[in-house]
């Protein structure tokens, strides 16, 4: 019941392009063998790590003009 459940709340949109200038690709598995996508941008003079996770619609594509500017 629970498979049925999250396939009506959560909806990704699968297709992700190539992230933008400075920003590089990563992949991480968890410990219990999920394979997340992310998008890892540091500044020169970063103190502070953000994770971000985009919610339910869309994926992190839809945001690419946060990390730019």
């Amino acid at each position: 019941m629970l498979t049925l459940l999250d396939a009506l709340i959560f909806q990704p949109d699968a297709g992700v392009g190539a992230p933008p200038p400075g920003v590089r690709e990563r992949w991480i598995t968890t410990t219990d063998g999920v394979r997340l996508h992310a998008w890892y941008a540091s500044g020169t003079r970063a103190k502070a790590t953000l994770v971000w996770s985009q919610g339910n619609g869309g994926n992190i594509a839809g945001r690419a003009d946060i990390f730019e500017g």
